[in-house]
């Protein structure tokens, strides 16, 4: 099993009715790709400095699962809406 974990800052001027927009999104892949063992997306609740303002957690049977996901029509596209408002993300992909 694949573990995929997603944290993205947005810009400064992004509002929160935009975070919960680019959050249902990556949600409702869920229900668009069946590579998909199992997906949460949750907000920040404290706002440090350093904080993701949210963030992914998701699983995979293994790479090649994970590689389709990635490249499936679905998650570009919402990849896409997101990247002209993110400041920066962090992954990181393990085995468990």
């Amino acid at each position: 099993m694949i573990q995929h974990i997603v944290l993205f800052r947005l810009k400064e001027d992004v509002d929160e009715a935009t975070i919960a927009e680019h959050m249902a999104d990556f949600a409702a892949l869920t229900g668009e790709i069946v590579e998909i063992a199992q997906l949460e997306v949750q907000r920040d609740i404290v706002g440090r400095p350093v904080s993701s303002h949210f963030g992914l957690v998701s699983q995979f049977a293994d790479q090649e699962s994970l590689r389709r996901y990635q490249q499936h029509p679905a998650h570009v596209a919402a990849f896409d809406r997101l990247k002209p408002r993110l400041d920066h993300m962090l992954v990181l992909d393990y085995e468990q």
